[in-house]
């Protein structure tokens, strides 16, 4: 078994679960030194996507999930790894300060300027952040992200 970071869309545990049947919800968790961001469009959903992107002053909040081999592969899959998203080693921490070795996706080929999610999109991520009770500041900025409809 190995650990998965949800950060985007993959938060609604309906998707995941749909995607990736053997997953199991762990916890919530912290990615320190990245900032979220929408770097890739979608055609399928017909708008930007989500991604993490280095910023030394900046954390993003997502789920953690232990998946197996087979979901790893689906997910890489949904992902197109390795040419739309490439998997790659983090470490993110618990609320209580446990640290996780864990994989997650990067955009490989990242826009030059903000792209602007779906509200279906988005919302998938505003009701999974106060759903897990993320803290206000990181619920607010995905509330204030601009949306294409």
């Amino acid at each position: 078994m190995k650990y998965y970071f949800a950060y985007g869309s993959n938060m609604d545990r309906g998707q995941m679960k749909e995607r990736c049947p053997n997953s199991r919800f762990i916890r919530k968790a912290l990615l320190k030194n990245y900032i979220i961001d929408f770097t890739i469009f979608s055609p399928k959903r017909k708008c930007g996507c989500a991604d993490v992107v280095k910023s030394k002053s900046d954390s993003v909040w997502g789920l953690l999930y232990e998946v197996d081999e087979s979901d790893i592969f689906r997910l890489d899959d949904y992902e197109k790894h390795p040419n739309k998203y490439k998997r790659f080693t983090v470490k993110v921490i618990s609320e209580d300060g446990q640290e996780y070795v864990a994989q997650t996706y990067e955009v490989v080929e990242k826009s030059s300027y903000s792209l602007k999610p779906s509200r279906h999109y988005l919302g998938l991520m505003i009701s999974a952040a106060k759903d897990f009770n993320f803290p206000q500041e990181y619920q607010s900025l995905l509330r204030e992200t601009r949306t294409i409809d």
